[in-house]
């Protein structure tokens, strides 16, 4: 389909929710998706390998640590298909829209000069999937490799290499599809995540944390204007046969899982500034995670009401600023 070999790069832990419906529509366009899975303990591995386009590697890092896997995946790229080539950095959820493989882009890829990023939409499809959020600014998802080195950061950091000096160019008419927030339970077990790794590396203070990522703080999708799907987002992938819209959800998710992990290696006071308590872990913990039951408590009444005051102190200011 292209006119350059498009390399697709795809971390994975656990996403068998959305796995076969990202390969099933990546695999339409792409020459050869990478996957490097973090030791998944569902059938992740199994739905990688019934697609041929899928290559599956290995990423044994116990840590959450996007550097690292970003770095996996761009070395493989390189060793595998050496030469000029498109690197898409894509997550499992992030799923490309069927009207976009009539875009000229993919005719016109050989034309960029190598060391060029390439930037896109990727509206947020919430629940219902018929509804979305759009942004104005675009994503950093792909690059024209050029083999220059990749620098990055553990959490939040750019996917691909991208020198100060990089061509930028804006993909106007294809679009990736983020279905993250389709997933209530799973997006705020993910903030919780973002919270707790933020705290252990000591990326930012515990205000800095609340502000980003408290649930009372940040109603995400009401902060910004739904717009209705596309249909045509969907028609031509449905009619292929592939599902779009079934969305499983649970509570016993990989992001919890890592939060337990951190609040037993580190205790549960660490964490007592972090948003993270409105959920009854140690209940939670004797239902759906045996394994930590009796080693993850609640922390103190004392301690929660320390928390309660200080996100009400910043409601408060946030109303009076709005």
């Amino acid at each position: 389909m292209a006119s350059l070999p498009v390399i697709v790069l795809t971390p994975i832990k656990n996403e068998s929710w959305i796995l076969e419906r990202f390969l099933a529509v990546t695999e339409q366009f792409a020459d050869a998706i990478i996957v490097a899975d973090q030791m998944s303990t569902d059938n992740s591995r199994d739905i990688v390998k019934q697609h041929p386009k899928a290559i599956l590697i290995e990423n044994n890092n116990p840590e959450y640590d996007e550097l690292y896997r970003q770095q996996l995946l761009i070395d493989k790229a390189r060793e595998l298909f050496p030469g000029k080539k498109c690197l898409l950095a894509l997550d499992a959820d992030e799923i490309m829209t069927a009207a976009s493989m009539t875009s000229s882009f993919w005719s016109q890829l050989n034309d960029f000069e190598e060391g060029t990023v390439l930037t896109f939409e990727k509206p947020d499809i919430i629940s219902p999937v018929t509804q979305c959020i759009r942004y104005n600014s675009y994503f950093t998802l792909g690059y024209i490799d050029d083999g220059a080195p990749h620098t990055g950061r553990k959490i939040h950091s750019v996917r691909i290499p991208r020198k100060s000096d990089s061509p930028v160019i804006e993909i106007e008419d294809v679009k990736f599809m983020h279905y993250a927030l389709t997933r209530t339970i799973e997006y705020r077990s993910r903030q919780r995540l973002y919270s707790v790794i933020e705290n252990v590396k000591k990326i930012a203070p515990f205000y800095r944390r609340l502000l980003s990522y408290s649930y009372r703080l940040n109603d995400y999708v009401t902060q910004h204007t739904i717009s209705n799907t596309p249909e045509d987002w969907f028609t031509g992938w449905e009619r292929s046969g592939i599902n779009m819209r079934t969305i499983q959800t649970s509570e016993v998710n990989n992001y919890t899982e890592q939060v337990l992990g951190y609040m037993q290696e580190y205790g549960v006071k660490q964490f007592y500034l972090d948003d993270i308590w409105d959920k009854d872990w140690d209940a939670f913990c004797r239902e759906s995670y045996p394994s930590y039951s009796g080693k993850i408590k609640n922390i103190p009444f004392y301690r929660r009401w320390i928390l309660d005051a200080i996100v009400l102190g910043f409601k408060v200011i946030k109303k009076v600023k709005g």
